[in-house]
């Protein structure tokens, strides 16, 4: 591989990590503005399948014992499973599960939840809405990834992330095999641009280790191995230095500097 191939190589695996984490961000995105989509009291689900539900609790109860189900069909079955705190808030809330009959009609099915020895509050209810077949409950998905692609957004989430850091660590060592195939050659990538009185400071990876002293002229170039003009060394680290240009036009990050001239 040389320097050219390593410098496109890890362009594509870069833009290819900006597209996973884009896909990614676009699902978490749609996780969250299903909230405002959908009243946090409503479940969708099929004739015969059990659904996962949660919902607020008026008072700090200790234990699903102390809860009573209030239900308005026979068509569903309410279970608490537990009592547990809101993951933001901190507030009381009830988990459980809804059993729905295999026979059940569509439609809305009604139950709540309350303490027990008390009447349940309307502001409690929690609804159950049952749809007639797989498609119907895919074209009422808050979701839009689910309604439009089938997909649940939580599984677009679990996919990117392992392939986000795939290309992460795939753009490291790529970027590192280019660093190194500029030294070979005498070569450094200009990292850090700042503007100064008649041009610029540019700060690049070449340093003591690589022969550079303070007062050397170095040449600077674009991607393209076009001659821009000298950057005249300032201040030289281990591995790095800083230099002053002499360049008539702006420089950008990724212009090369090399230590062919010499001052």
């Amino acid at each position: 591989m040389n320097v050219r191939q390593a410098r496109t190589w890890g362009r594509l695996v870069g833009r290819i990590g900006m597209v996973f984490f884009l896909i990614a961000a676009l699902a978490v995105l749609d996780v969250l503005s299903r909230r405002f989509r959908e009243p946090l009291n409503r479940a969708h689900g099929l004739p015969g399948q059990t659904i996962a539900v949660d919902g607020p609790l008026e008072d700090d109860v200790k234990s699903v014992a102390d809860l009573g189900v209030a239900v308005g069909s026979p068509r569903i079955t309410v279970t608490l499973t537990e009592v547990h705190r809101g993951y933001f808030l901190g507030v009381p809330r009830w988990r459980g599960a809804v059993a729905v009959s295999g026979d059940a009609p569509p439609g809305t099915y009604d139950f709540a939840v309350h303490l027990k020895g008390r009447p349940a509050n309307p502001e409690s209810a929690f609804q159950v809405v049952v749809h007639a077949d797989a498609a119907g409950l895919r074209a009422n998905s808050p979701s839009v990834l689910e309604r439009h692609l089938g997909v649940s957004p939580w599984l677009v989430v679990l996919t990117a992330l392992p392939l986000i850091l795939l290309t992460c660590g795939a753009m490291f060592l790529l970027s590192r095999r280019y660093e190194k195939l500029l030294q070979r050659q005498g070569q450094a990538e200009i990292y850090r641009i700042n503007r100064a009185e008649g041009g610029f400071v540019v700060a690049f990876g070449l340093g003591t280790k690589d022969g550079l002293r303070t007062g050397d002229l170095l040449e600077v170039s674009d991607e393209e191995g076009r001659t821009l003009g000298l950057v005249e060394v300032v201040e030289v680290g281990e591995a790095d230095a800083w230099g002053r240009t002499r360049v008539d036009r702006p420089l950008t990050p990724g212009c090369l500097v090399s230590r062919d001239r010499r001052g």
